[in-house]
């Protein structure tokens, strides 16, 4: 596993040009993906569920060295969403100062995980923050109106 390292890449000329030499340093972060200058991770992420299947993900965010412009999302069925497929990608989300939320509907009474990510204007991605799980349009239905009458 690559976590918590300084990996250098360094590439050399060919035989016509064995002078030429270029290297780059990368460092990696506890989970191994790079962290260089790329937008800071939220923070304080959280997911509720609302009537309706809404389903709610709050977060705060402080602008890093690099600014994020939009925000990635993306939910699975499980833990470690897999962020490499669909999506609901470059959310501009409400913001209100440093807290964020944004609101999707899933009606399936599955649970759910959100993957969440800053974006840059790049599309440098922030650290994957992940949250959950949450169940989809957990609100029960009203309880049924049960009709009498007398009959004779």
């Amino acid at each position: 596993m690559l976590a918590n390292k300084t990996i250098v890449l360094g590439i050399t000329g060919s035989i016509e040009t064995p002078d030429i030499f270029c290297y780059k340093e990368f460092t990696t972060g506890a989970t191994g993906d790079w962290i260089g200058n790329r937008p800071a991770a939220v923070q304080n992420a959280s997911i509720e569920s609302d009537a309706g299947g809404v389903i709610r993900v709050l977060w705060d965010y402080e602008q890093g060295a690099t600014e994020a412009t939009l925000f990635g999302l993306w939910y699975g069925t499980s833990k470690d969403v897999d962020t490499a497929i669909g999506g609901i990608d470059g959310v501009m989300a409400a913001r209100q100062g440093s807290a964020i939320s944004y609101e999707f509907t899933l009606v399936d009474g599955t649970a759910y995980w959100v993957a969440i990510v800053a974006l840059s204007a790049g599309f440098i991605q922030s650290e994957i923050v992940e949250v959950g799980p949450c169940l989809a349009d957990s609100t029960a239905p009203a309880d049924p109106t049960i009709l009498t009458s007398q009959t004779f």
